[in-house]
């Protein structure tokens, strides 16, 4: 079990994400990590993951992660700066899946699916709604102005 020394709610409209760090050196993990190799998270005192409203994209520093709850309807995870480590939890019958993405690489994700996020060392990542996930809409008249289209006069004309 990793300890935590720190969790927030963030999120820019939908829904909260939980933000894990890492406390090194207080989990059997790093214990059991040969000495002399590339640490897996690092402590920071205090959170940078920032969120940007113009372009809906999480900012995550080195050695931070994020928690990412994923509904109702699946998701993209697309990278766009960067890269990071994305563990998708499992099940007793299905173990948990690891991906590594850089820009520009995308994750579909399926609804219900929880998501552990880490930047190696830094990346900028947006969670989007496909087109094709959103439930179907109703059919929409859709009213065009007939002036200056060949053959179509306003009524009463």
């Amino acid at each position: 079990m990793v300890s935590i020394d720190a969790t927030r709610l963030i999120g820019p409209g939908c829904g909260a994400t939980l933000v894990l760090r890492h406390v090194h050196g207080e989990c059997r993990q790093c214990e059991q990590r040969p000495k002399g190799k590339e640490k897996i998270m690092n402590v920071t005192s205090k959170s940078s993951i920032q969120v940007s409203h113009d372009d809906a994209a999480w900012s995550l520093a080195q050695g931070e992660a994020m928690s990412l709850p994923i509904g109702p309807g699946r998701r993209e995870l697309r990278v766009l700066d960067g890269r990071v480590w994305v563990t998708q939890q499992g099940a007793l019958d299905m173990p948990a899946h690891d991906y590594w993405l850089t820009a520009g690489e995308t994750l579909e994700v399926q609804d219900g699916a929880q998501l552990v996020v880490e930047a190696w060392p830094t990346a900028r990542f947006q969670l989007l709604v496909p087109p094709q996930a959103c439930p179907a809409r109703r059919e929409r008249k859709l009213s065009l102005p007939v002036f200056g289209l060949p053959g179509l006069r306003p009524a009463g004309a």
